[in-house]
């Protein structure tokens, strides 16, 4: 028998919100660091961030 990983995909929760925020600002300052001017990127705070996920 083979034995699979298996991923679970739930609704966020509110305790999820420091995680998402977490990655929301990492996925912005990676990917959009060379296409977006450094003050623009800036201007997100995790703070804020997780506040949408409340």
């Amino acid at each position: 028998m083979h034995n699979q990983n298996k991923v679970k995909i739930r609704p966020a929760v509110i305790q999820d919100s420091d995680q998402l925020a977490t990655l929301f600002m990492n996925v912005w300052h990676t990917d959009f660091k060379n296409l977006l001017p450094k003050d623009f990127l800036n201007q997100f705070q995790h703070e804020k961030q997780k506040q949408k996920y409340v």
